[in-house]
């Protein structure tokens, strides 16, 4: 058992500790203060280890000074205000999946990918298009969708709440004339994946060979061939045209053509192999 001076010590050690304790967390909080831990005397000390040893109460317990809380310093996010659709072939109800996305009130943004470049790609045809500033404006907006072979959509009038999703459910592209252009080897007759293929005005130029285009926004004329050696442009109906082909392995190919008013067109073409 211990004396009476003894607990007396002790309560004013424990004192002294708890205010040196305070003083000790409100100096991290201010690296000016100079304010420190009290050692206890042999007698206090003694008397401490006897006291019973009591669990801090409270949502602070089991936590280390300057331990971080996510959860609790970080607010909660805001909702993203966002335009979302599936796009579709307004004929057949198929799914695209290659087109482009704008949105915007005077001037149309692109929708853009992880890598900040235009998007082109929409598995299964699905959209969602966040970061709609007009919204937090209080205007409204229209948005224009862009396709090879399809006529571009146009919705204007849109008005997308701040913080909200607007479900424009399916949006069906209606076809344009289209041409159809698949390109083998001239030599095997195998299809020639990744060549880049373009419709051009009759007075028009092509691009410089060793200068692909860079990715921007979508050529209604112009994309490379799949893997089965096949491209779908929208076409030039009743025109004279001309058609470019450019593949690294094969030597360049140009074609003159008077595409004919009917909406479907195709075209084959068989590159031969560069010359060294």
């Amino acid at each position: 058992m211990l004396g009476p001076a003894a607990l007396i010590g002790a309560g004013l050690f424990v004192l002294r500790a708890g205010g040196a304790r305070e003083a000790s967390l409100s100096s991290a909080e201010s690296p000016e203060s100079g304010a420190g831990l009290v050692e206890p005397g042999p007698a206090e000390a003694q008397a401490l280890e006897e006291l019973p040893r009591v669990a801090p109460e409270g949502p602070a317990a089991g936590r280390s000074v300057g331990e971080a809380h996510p959860e609790e310093d970080s607010g909660p996010r805001s909702p993203e205000t966002a335009l979302v659709f599936h796009v579709v072939d307004g004929r057949s109800g198929a799914a695209l999946e290659e087109f482009e996305v704008r949105a915007g009130r005077s001037f149309l943004r692109p929708l853009l990918g992880a890598e900040g470049r235009i998007r082109h790609a929409f598995p299964g045809g699905e959209v969602r298009f966040p970061g709609l500033i007009e919204g937090r404006a209080g205007e409204d907006l229209q948005l224009a969708i862009v396709a090879r072979g399809y006529e571009e959509l146009r919705l204007p009038g849109l008005y997308v709440a701040p913080g909200r999703e607007l479900d424009l459910g399916t949006l069906r592209l209606s076809r344009a004339p289209r041409l159809t252009v698949l390109v083998l080897d001239d030599l095997t007759g195998a299809p020639v994946a990744g060549a880049r293929v373009t419709l051009l005005a009759a007075n028009a130029l092509a691009a410089p060979e060793g200068h692909p285009p860079l990715p921007g926004p979508l050529d209604p004329w112009s994309a490379r061939t799949d893997r089965d050696g096949r491209v779908l442009l929208t076409s030039r109906p009743g025109e004279a045209a001309r058609l470019s082909v450019r593949h690294g392995e094969h030597a360049p190919f140009d074609l003159a053509l008077s595409l004919p008013l009917a909406e479907e067109h195709v075209e084959s073409v068989r590159l031969r192999p560069r010359s060294n």
